[in-house]
């Protein structure tokens, strides 16, 4: 693949869930990259079948916007074709407001968005259109992001604060 472009998060809302924002070009590969343990949640918004992940003795080739849990091993990831992706990634406690679910039943695993959440897999989905514009699908995107937080959650995380 080829070098990560970062993006700060811009919506005050997003920044106590959201680390960064990031882009890369992938470029075909003849053997696997690997991956290692990381503590946060990556949302991987790729066309279908830009990766094929190795996890233990099983391979993954997600069909769509997807997830990695936390990993606590590290895994292979092989690009299949060259395109432009991005990826969100979450601080460690980010992710569950959006998902709705506990972090823990996804550890080591690759999800995809559609199976958790619907609804925020389609309108990522159709802003898929905007990839290669930088600032008008990072704005789409945090608009998406934005609308997808459980309100409760925010409210009692603002409690906490």
């Amino acid at each position: 693949m080829s070098q990560m472009q970062f993006y700060e998060v811009r919506q005050e809302v997003l920044t106590f869930f959201v680390r960064h924002y990031w882009s890369v070009t992938t470029r075909c590969e003849i053997s696997p990259s690997l991956l290692l343990p990381m503590d946060h949640v990556d949302l991987i918004l790729a066309p279908s079948e830009t990766f094929a992940y190795y996890l233990e003795d099983k391979v993954i080739s997600p069909q769509g916007i997807h997830f990695h849990g936390l990993r606590r091993k590290s895994i292979g990831v092989l690009a299949r074709q060259e395109t432009r992706i991005w990826g969100i990634s979450f601080k460690p406690w980010g992710f569950q407001p959006i998902a709705g679910a506990a972090m823990n039943a996804f550890a080591d695993r690759i999800v995809l968005m559609e199976e958790l959440h619907p609804e925020l897999a389609q309108k990522l989905d159709k802003g898929s259109a905007n990839w290669d514009t930088d600032a008008g699908f990072l704005d789409e995107l945090e608009t998406i992001l934005a609308s997808a937080l459980n309100a409760s959650n925010i409210l009692y995380l603002d409690q906490l604060c």
